[in-house]
């Protein structure tokens, strides 16, 4: 409306695709009836659409005129019925509202055109002073509220959307929002994680070594005592560094295993297929 964009408001207001929304907003109906009367000044016409328009808003909404006419110190009409927002929600539109746009109705000719229409459309109302709906807050009303930090609206809140902790950067976030610093506490215990396995494996043959003589690698098959090989020897018996050995092949199948992962799975992939390359035969 400050930016004399009229039409925008009024085509907001009746656009198919928003119109499920825009019909529960008042503000959206009170100011695109005054959208229209400006338009119409402009244009040198009559005021009938847009009175008849604002006429359907305080039908919709006669409980914003009450707290408007208080802030802009009009009389109020003796005939109009008492009204009261009809759920929580409500009452948080009408005190938005006349926070943010009270002072576009200051002007002394648009007031009279507001107090003449207020009048006329006071026989079409009944009386309601109480409301018929518990409709609640919604979080991003709630949060909206928040982050205007207007005293007078902050009340509004509900204390189960204040019961945690709040961010002074992100206050009252979505339920599926995901905090900066809990992604990168995330990363920081995966990186930590995977560090952790790597040392456990880089060093398991110190892990083996340490181990009491004659344990059996698990794996291992358990050979009979005093049984013999092909040549005659005894393979209970092991020569000096036999021990060694194993460890050694062990640490040299966990290192071909990080290096195949750390390639994607293609590591050797070259070499066999030059291999096969070389092994085929000439067919010719």
């Amino acid at each position: 409306m400050k930016a004399r964009e009229y039409s925008y408001v009024i085509g907001l207001r009746d656009s198919p695709d928003w119109i499920h929304e825009t019909h529960d907003l008042l503000n959206i109906q009170y100011t695109a009836a005054l959208a229209e009367y400006m338009l119409e000044k402009d244009q040198k016409k009559s005021h009938e659409t847009s009175t008849e328009s604002l006429s359907h808003a305080i039908q919709r909404f006669p409980w914003l005129i009450a707290p408007l006419f208080f802030a802009l110190k009009l009389s109020f009409p003796p005939d109009f019925p008492p009204t009261m927002p009809p759920s929580p929600i409500q009452s948080v539109y009408t005190e938005l509202y006349l926070h943010r746009s009270k002072d576009l109705w200051s002007v002394s000719e648009i007031s009279n055109w507001l107090v003449s229409t207020a009048k006329a459309t006071a026989s079409k109302l009944e009386e309601s002073t109480a409301p018929t709906s518990d409709d609640k807050i919604p979080l991003n009303v709630a949060r909206h509220l928040f982050v205007m930090n207007v005293p007078e609206l902050l009340g509004h809140i509900p204390r189960e959307y204040l019961a945690g902790a709040q961010l002074a950067s992100d206050p009252l976030p979505p339920p599926d929002s995901v905090s900066p610093y809990e992604m990168r506490l995330k990363i920081i215990e995966q990186q930590l994680a995977q560090d952790r396995i790597i040392r456990d494996l880089l060093n398991f043959p110190e892990r083996v070594a340490a181990l009491p003589r004659g344990l059996e690698v698990e794996g291992e098959v358990e050979r009979g005592a005093g049984e013999e090989d092909v040549n005659g020897e005894d393979e209970d018996e092991f020569e000096e560094g036999d021990d060694q050995g194993i460890l050694g092949h062990i640490f040299e199948n966990f290192r071909n295993a990080f290096s195949w992962f750390q390639s994607g799975g293609h590591a050797g992939d070259d070499e066999e297929g030059e291999e096969d390359e070389n092994g085929l035969e000439n067919v010719d």
